[in-house]
């Protein structure tokens, strides 16, 4: 026991050597020593030589079946060989020996989480919670399965948890911070990404913070922070990309143009999911860098592989996009059941929210920030309140759904969105008009003319070829409304099958709603400001007319943050004659929609 003693002391010193030869002494006086061979498992473990970490595992458990934490470090040697399938069967049979042991519970989660097995992984993670309350790490990773599954503010409570376990935990606070940029909530990211380094520098959160700033228009800062990642690590691939996207929105074109292209040339095929998402970054950044230099054919190969990149980091994102098209499709059947209200038995609400929809990128953000200008209003940037109030009482039940609620429980319907558009906001309303911009909300006007039949809704059209061009061009996250994306013929799917849904809450719905054209914002920008401004009942002010300024005091979510802070532009209308060779196959299913929308067809 004495020279297990001594070994386990240079051990945790960083004896390695001589560690190991007091261990080997111990198994020479005892070879079937369980505790000494996992010491040296763990040895081995530390000087990368994981097979005879294995090895020594299993030899210590045959002589100790029951022997818990050599399964459980057995488990993790055999994930990081990526032996997936063997760790799970390791750390399955360690529970039905432990099954109330919270690192095996919070490990095999952990394995699953990784895996795409949620629905198996939760329980196990939340149970490794509750049985061990100081076990930070159980609701970090928690946390990030809830994140994934876009259950935002769940995740958020069990950030705050992990970080209230342990204030020095790195990991949590750069996660919460990556959850608060994606919440929109600027200030909060930045203190969480600097908290994380606080801790010691991390490459990871260097970037994050780096990226972020850049997201937000602090370039200045943002240059820094990029600048001090490569300081870490002069190839850094996230790194590198934020510091050509700054070159590029500081003219300095034809250089940010040759660091993508060192970069593009330097990493290659990427594997791992994190740096597919860079190198398709990169080759969204470069090829609108190529179209603003005219090269448009150069361009849409770089949107292309960006594209193909990006799916390769979203295994299924085929299959997430026709399910999402079924339930639209679900969607309009409902509402074409539906008979609209009588106008007259609306009466008039001043303080019901304005919805500011229309498909992704037909310029509601420009308008946004427009509006946020004005008087009294307050912008609330693409968050989910409709949708939590509606998955909170109805599920997933539709327009159907909607037939048996009564009065009351509408009101409740209305009492969550309200509370979830405060949370959101991080304040109270306070008599302020609330102009809720979500685009996709459009998929949402029938709970809109039941639960707030006051609201005034705003639809945002723009040319259909522009539109379905730029959702290609623009590199979204694969998520529900934007899986669709990486393919103009999937893209140009899912524009008719909400257009088609927009018609028929038109048809069906009593909603006091207005179009308005992206087109003509850009070219009688007051004019048509003032026209909206008095629809939806909110007094005029010039403050209004300088969006870039607007766009500049507050976090702009959405894809077009570093255009709308720029003055106002023309460029973008008719983009897709630049690209009219690699639309041209797919230009005929948007016809109906180009001459319904008083666009001219080619």
């Amino acid at each position: 026991m004495e020279t297990l003693s001594r070994a386990r002391a240079l051990h945790e010193q960083g004896g390695l050597r001589e560690a190991r030869r007091l261990y080997l002494d111990v198994l020479a006086a005892d070879p079937g020593h369980a505790e000494a061979l996992y010491h040296l498992a763990s040895l081995a473990r530390q000087m990368d030589r994981p097979d005879v970490a294995a090895r020594r595992l299993q030899e210590a458990l045959q002589h100790h079946p029951d022997f818990i934490e050599a399964r459980l470090l057995l488990g993790n040697v055999l994930v990081e060989q990526r032996a997936f399938a063997e760790a799970e069967r390791t750390y399955r049979a360690a529970l039905d020996r432990a099954p109330d042991h919270s690192g095996l519970l919070l490990n095999l989660g952990n394995l699953l989480h990784e895996g795409g097995r949620d629905a198996e992984a939760e329980p196990l993670l939340r149970r490794a919670a509750r049985l061990d309350p100081a076990l930070a790490e159980a609701d970090n990773s928690l946390a990030l399965l809830l994140q994934r599954q876009g259950r935002a503010h769940e995740a958020l409570e069990f950030y705050r948890s992990a970080v209230a376990k342990r204030p020095g935990y790195a990991a949590a606070h750069n996660n919460l911070g990556t959850l608060y940029r994606e919440l929109g909530q600027l200030d909060e990211a930045v203190a969480q990404y600097r908290a994380a380094l606080a801790q010691g520098e991390s490459l990871e959160t260097r970037g994050n913070l780096a990226a972020l700033l850049e997201r937000a228009n602090r370039l200045d800062e943002a240059t820094v922070e990029a600048e001090r990642a490569l300081s870490l690590d002069p190839r850094d691939p996230a790194a590198r990309v934020t510091l050509a996207k700054l070159r590029g929105r500081r003219g300095e074109v034809e250089a940010a143009r040759r660091d993508y292209r060192a970069l593009l040339a330097d990493l290659g095929q990427p594997g791992e999911e994190r740096q597919l998402r860079t190198v398709a970054r990169a080759h969204a950044d470069l090829g609108r860098l190529e179209e603003e230099a005219g090269d448009y054919a150069r361009a849409f190969d770089h949107y292309t592989l960006a594209n193909r990149l990006n799916c390769r980091s979203a295994p299924g994102w085929e299959e997430n996009a026709a399910a999402y098209l079924d339930a639209i499709r679900a969607l309009q059947a409902g509402v074409e059941t539906l008979a609209p209200e009588a106008p007259e038995t609306r009466g008039a609400d001043g303080n019901a929210p304005i919805f500011l929809v229309g498909f992704p990128r037909s310029g509601t953000t420009l308008l946004a920030q427009a509006l946020a200008a004005l008087p009294g209003a307050v912008l609330m940037d693409e968050k989910t309140a409709l949708d939590e109030a509606r998955l909170a009482h109805l599920g997933d039940g539709g327009p159907e759904a909607l037939e048996t609620q009564s009065e009351g429980a509408r009101q409740k319907i209305r009492q969550s969105y309200w509370a979830a558009a405060e949370r959101h906001l991080g304040a109270p309303l306070d008599g302020r008009r609330l102009i809720d911009k979500m685009p996709l909300n459009l998929l949402n006007l029938w709970l809109v003319a039941a639960v707030f039949p006051h609201a005034k809704v705003l639809v945002s059209l723009r040319d259909p070829r522009d539109v379905c061009l730029s959702c290609f061009t623009t590199l979204f996250r694969l998520r529900a409304g934007t899986a669709d994306f990486p393919s103009l013929e999937h893209t140009i799917q899912l524009y008719r099958a909400v257009m088609d849904l927009w018609q028929a809450e038109r048809r069906h719905l009593a909603l006091e709603s207005a179009v308005h054209r992206y087109e003509d914002l850009v070219q009688d920008f007051e004019g048509e400001l003032r026209r909206i401004a008095a629809f939806l009942g909110l007094a005029w002010d010039d403050a209004a007319l300088d969006h870039a300024a607007s766009a500049r005091r507050r976090f702009v979510v959405s894809p077009s943050y570093d255009q709308v802070v720029r003055p106002l532009y023309g460029s973008s209308i008719g983009r897709w004659r630049h690209f009219e060779t690699q639309l041209a196959p797919q230009i005929a299913p948007l016809r109906p929609y180009l001459d319904a929308f008083g666009y001219d067809a080619p």
